[in-house]
């Protein structure tokens, strides 16, 4: 469920180029032709250009798992950022490189003393990455708090000029909601296991009924009823739900995450195995990536016999030392 946020992040941020997917950012243009005394606008659009292509190459450093590379580069970007708005990119990024060197904590550090103000078009991206950062730790008080937070944020500026970005707004908000009370009653016991499933169910059935009308939300949806048959110990239902997602077209590696896990739950070993190859071959640069790929690590080692360890599938093991 992060692919809204990424693509609406860096066509937020960078419009003034063409159109960009995800997270990544397409290489600066050469500039057509030399000219010895450039107007404002063209050193404007070179600088630009410049900071796009530390992007870039970031990304790529980062995708290769060459970490001093890319934070190398990434200082680079933040001196060289136009506008505070693109020294937010870099930041996030910053993030990003603290998250594959496996430091959560510091990654998370990194987005809150970025303080970005509530109106600019990338603290609702900094929620959402602080939701997945929360819950990695098995801080679902955090990622709840931090889903509240993206929400309210959410709830004013860029985010209110159209029906579609209202709309984002309130699918992100009930499809968390719905995926972090799980994880919560999964965790709990007595009455508050009751009342977090209580909770949990009406934020998905809230969620359903928005997203059921808008095609690009069928795998969402999907993924979320997998994880809550697994979470619920129904194989068959979480195998059915995991087949409703479109795998060959899904590259939100949190959705694969799910999606693979369903699969297993519902006994489809080789089904679950191809995911998480397309997860390993996934040219996603984002905070996902890692986390994703540390709950999978946990996930076959508690399947090879060790002991549960802390992910969404098992909510109630141990946190891994990293």
């Amino acid at each position: 469920m992060n692919r809204v946020t990424r693509s609406l992040l860096v066509l937020q941020l960078l419009a003034c180029g063409p159109p960009l997917g995800r997270m990544d950012v397409d290489p600066p243009r050469e500039p057509s032709g030399r000219r010895d005394s450039p107007a404002a606008g063209e050193k404007s659009s070179s600088a630009m250009d410049r900071f796009r292509g530390r992007i870039a190459d970031a990304q790529a450093a980062l995708r290769a798992r060459e970490l001093d590379r890319a934070a190398a580069i990434l200082a680079e970007a933040d001196r060289e950022a136009p506008t505070p708005r693109e020294r937010e990119l870099a930041t996030y990024y910053q993030a990003t490189l603290m998250a594959y060197r496996g430091d959560l904590e510091r990654a998370a550090d990194v987005l809150i003393a970025a303080a970005i103000p509530p109106d600019s078009p990338l603290a609702f991206s900094f929620h959402n990455s602080l939701i997945m950062l929360r819950t990695a730790r098995r801080d679902l008080l955090g990622a709840l708090i931090e889903c509240e937070r993206m929400v309210d944020v959410g709830q004013q500026g860029i985010w209110t000029g159209d029906q579609d970005s209202r709309t984002t707004v309130l699918l992100k908000k009930h499809w968390h909601r719905a995926y972090l009370l799980r994880i919560v009653a999964a965790m709990s016991g007595g009455s508050r296991r009751d009342a977090a499933l209580r909770y949990a169910g009406a934020a998905r059935d809230a969620f359903r009924k928005l997203a059921a009308p808008i095609a690009d939300q069928r795998d969402a949806i999907a993924v979320l009823d997998a994880f809550f048959a697994v979470q619920d110990g129904d194989g068959r239902a979480a195998l059915a739900a995991a087949r409703r997602v479109n795998l060959a077209a899904d590259e939100d590696v949190e959705d694969l995450y799910l999606a693979q896990m369903a699969l297993d739950a519902g006994g489809d070993r080789a089904g679950a195995a191809a995911v998480r190859k397309q997860i390993a071959q996934s040219r996603d640069v984002s905070l996902a990536v890692p986390i994703i790929s540390g709950w999978l690590e946990s996930d076959m080692a508690s399947a090879r016999g060790g002991p549960p360890r802390w992910s969404p599938r098992h909510p109630t093991g141990e946190l891994p030392v990293r």
